[in-house]
Parts: C-alpha cells; sequence; structure tokens
C-alpha cells in the first residue's frame, strides 16, 4: 500500500513537460499517469510470481491516484497497470478507449467501454484463470464507466440521489446473504458435532503432516511428487472427483507412491448451502471415481475452503469418514514468493500441526492458477520443518496417534460435555423412576 501510495503521490508530469518540446507537451500527463500504473505493477510482477500482489499493488497506486492527484487520465493509469501485469487484449482496449477519449465525448465512450473491456478479456483467454485479474478487469470496467459518466451523473444527480435508497437496500441485501453465508459455516462446528475431526495431532508427539487440495493437475502434481519423493516425505492429497476421472494416470500415481488419498468433494462446490442429496452425491461419486481409479477407499474428507453444515457432518458419519481440517494455510492461493510462504510455516511451526497447500486451483474454482511458487516452496518447508526438530509424516499416520491418545475426541470437549450431561441426566431419571417402583 505503501508503494501505491507512493507512486500515486510522485507527479512526473513536471518532469516530462521541462524535458518535451512546447508542441508535444500536452502528451506529458496522459504518459506520466502512464508510468505511474506501470511502474509499479510491473516491478512487482517481475519480483513476484503470481497474480495477486501486482493486482494489489495495482489498485493500491490506482487509489493512490485517486486520492492524491484526482481522477485525471485515470484510464491511462488502467491501461499501464494491465501491461504490467501482461494482460495484452485488457490493455489493447484500454488503449484505443483512453486515445478515444482524448477526441470523443464521454457520452458516446460510455457505450463503447463494456463491448471493448469484454472484447479485451476474450483477446487474453489465458491471463484470465486466475481470480484476481478477474477482480481486476471488474475494477478497471467500473472505474472507466464512473470516469467516463462523470458529466451525466453532475447533470442528474438529482435523479442519482433518489436511487440511492435502492442502492442501500441492494447493499443490506448482499450483507445479509454475506452473513447467512458465513453463519452456516460456522454452524458445522456448533452444538454437537456428529463426526469425527482431525484438525491437528497431538502436541506430545513431534510430528507434522503436509496436505494438498484440488489436484490431481496435469502440470503441478508430478512436480509435487518429484519433490515428496526426492525428500522421501509422505503428504495427504485431498483430490477433487471429476478431476480424478479427468486425470486417471495422476491420481494412480499418487496411490502408487504411498501418500494419503482423501475425498475433497466432486464438483469443489460450496458444500455449506447444499441439501442432503447433492451432499450425498457429491461424497459418493468421488468416493467410487477414487476406489475406481486408485484402488483405495479414502477414510477422511476436506470440504472445500473448509465450509461445513450440519447436514454435511451427519453425512459424513453415517459413512464414518472423518473430517480432516487444517491448522496452518500456506496461503499459496495468494500466489506469494517461495520465501515468503517458508518462513510463514517454520517460523510458527509446531507438534501437531496440519498444513494447507494446494496443487491445483484458484482463489475459487478448482482448476486455473499457477502452482509454481507451490513447488518451489516445499524443499524449504520441509528443510525448516527439519531444522526445528519436527518429522513430516502422512496424515493416516497423525489420525492413527491422535486415535491412540484420544485427541480426537478432545478436540470434541463441547460434544463430550453434553454427552455426559445426558448420561447423568438419563441415570437420574432412571433412579427416581426405580425409586417410584419401590414405593409401596
Amino acid at each position: 500500500m505503501f508503494f501505491g501510495i507512493t507512486a500515486g503521490r510522485f507527479d512526473a508530469c513536471h518532469l516530462l513537460r521541462r524535458r518535451l518540446a512546447p508542441a508535444v507537451a500536452r502528451y506529458a500527463m496522459p504518459t506520466a499517469v502512464l508510468l505511474k500504473g506501470l511502474l509499479p505493477a510491473g516491478l512487482v510482477a517481475a519480483l513476484v510470481p503470481g497474480a495477486i500482489l501486482p493486482t494489489v499493488t495495482a489498485i493500491s497506486t490506482l487509489a493512490a491516484h485517486l486520492f492524491t492527484s484526482g481522477r485525471t487520465y485515470v484510464i491511462w493509469l488502467l491501461l499501464g497497470a494491465s501491461l504490467a501485469m501482461n494482460l495484452w487484449g485488457l490493455a489493447l482496449a484500454l488503449a484505443f478507449l483512453a486515445c478515444a477519449a482524448l477526441k470523443c465525448p464521454n457520452e458516446s465512450l460510455i457505450l463503447l467501454s463494456g463491448p471493448l473491456l469484454g472484447v479485451g478479456m476474450v483477446l487474453t483467454p489465458g491471463r484470465m484463470h486466475d481470480d484476481v485479474r478477474c477482480i481486476w478487469v471488474f475494477l478497471v470496467l467500473v472505474s472507466c464507466l464512473a470516469y467516463l459518466a462523470r458529466g451525466p451523473i453532475r447533470r442528474h444527480r438529482t435523479f442519482i440521489s433518489r436511487l440511492s435508497p435502492i442502492a442501500v437496500c441492494l447493499v443490506a441485501v448482499f450483507t445479509l446473504f454475506v452473513a447467512n453465508h458465513v453463519l452456516i459455516g460456522r454452524a458445522g462446528f456448533a452444538g454437537v458435532t456428529v463426526c469425527e475431526q482431525l484438525v491437528s495431532g497431538p502436541p506430545t508427539a513431534q510430528v507434522v503432516a503436509i496436505t494438498f487440495d484440488d489436484g490431481p493437475d496435469p502440470e503441478y502434481t508430478p512436480e509435487v511428487l518429484r519433490v515428496l519423493r526426492e525428500h522421501c516425505v509422505k503428504a495427504a492429497f485431498f483430490l477433487v472427483g471429476r478431476k480424478v476421472l479427468l486425470y486417471p494416470e495422476i491420481a494412480r500415481q499418487i496411490a502408487d507412491e504411498g501418500h494419503v488419498i482423501g475425498n475433497h468433494s466432486y464438483t469443489h462446490r460450496d458444500l455449506g448451502k447444499l441439501g442432503a442429496l447433492a451432499l450425498a452425491c457429491e461424497i459418493d461419486w468421488t468416493q467410487r471415481a477414487i476406489e475406481e481409479v486408485c484402488g483405495v477407499t479414502p477414510t477422511m474428507f476436506r470440504p472445500p475452503r473448509g465450509i461445513t453444515s450440519p447436514t454435511l457432518l451427519q453425512q459424513l458419519a453415517d459413512r464414518k469418514l472423518v473430517l480432516a481440517l487444517w491448522t496452518v494455510s500456506s496461503r499459496d492461493w495468494m500466489q506469494l514468493s517461495p520465501g515468503a510462504i517458508a518462513s510463514g510455516i517454520t517460523r510458527r511451526a509446531a507438534a501437531g500441526d496440519v498444513y494447507l497447500f494446494h496443487d491445483s486451483g484458484d482463489f475459487i474454482t478448482a482448476a486455473g492458477a499457477n502452482r509454481t511458487s507451490t513447488v518451489l516452496t516445499l524443499p524449504r518447508v520441509i528443510k525448516g520443518l527439519g531444522d526445528r526438530g519436527l518429522t513430516v509424516v502422512g496424515l493416516d499416520a497423525m489420525l492413527a496417534a491422535a486415535r491412540e491418545q484420544s485427541w480426537c475426541e478432545q478436540l470434541n470437549l463441547k460434544r463430550l460435555r453434553e454427552e455426559e450431561k445426558q448420561l447423568a441426566a438419563a441415570a437420574q431419571r432412571a433412579a427416581a423412576l426405580s425409586r417410584l417402583q419401590l414405593a409401596p
């Protein structure tokens, strides 16, 4: 954010005007604003793999520019940031829009901005898999429309002010929807837990576990398996059923190399809002796919993004599946640098930790993101954990140790207390009934 504010405050326009000839001095402002977007995001994109940090830098620079320099030539700023993030189609559409904005009235450009940016997205399909970049495209569209529509907004501000109650209602509905979504997710861990859960291993044993979600992936899963094989480490892979059928050779390789295989749903949907029948399909179809392809029957289930519901937990209990969660996320979905991911894990490593990685998947879906940082991080993480005296074991070994020491039950103290209260109440009722029967 500091980098973005610095780039926003930096005014290269005066410097360029001093260097340029008077005939072309009018291009100093667009060039300066273009550099404001290009330099910060480009520098971060060159140093850090992935899409999130360059996008965050671009958004910070955009916010700094709007707060410090106004809305002047904001399309040129968006153009520079899009170029820095290699969104060539979007940058081309923005370049046409920015040049047209110098000559054409804004009202006519408003109608062109949507189709132009849509074409820009189509021209760069390989760059639009990451959700953060899609957020950036959405932000570009909104910013361009707000910038180009500033004249009509001023002229019709009375009418727009009348629509403000509707906007407030829409925001309130959206807030309630998000709040309900969060409550549904948390409801799975409230009240009585009917299935066995594994969040961490017993702290008495100096062991940790590494897990991977969203695979198998033809590009990154073989690389992850190579690193694990070189370091003689066993991990757990929670596989998406649909991808198991798409890439059976890779799924079979995971099983052949002795790694634990878990169920990660069939379609990687949000399971917190599904009914019993849909949840049964998500679980059973994946179980069947893994059994047919890998020859093993998963005993552990991990819901996408860890979102559960009471119905899901009941479905897992009926099938005697363990709800396997994690204690520490590597945050590799943010596509941080390998050093940042490794230091975030090893600095706070403790016995019993279960680490969450991804060998596929982006922020929302089960495929599409760049997992190069994850592959490069693994050797550092394994070495760092070893230096701290921790041994990486399979999740099945950790589950066995947790069961042996009743650690899984200790994680559900609330359920145990409720069961004890119910047994005590039942004993009291039985004793009272026997006294009544014995009374003359």
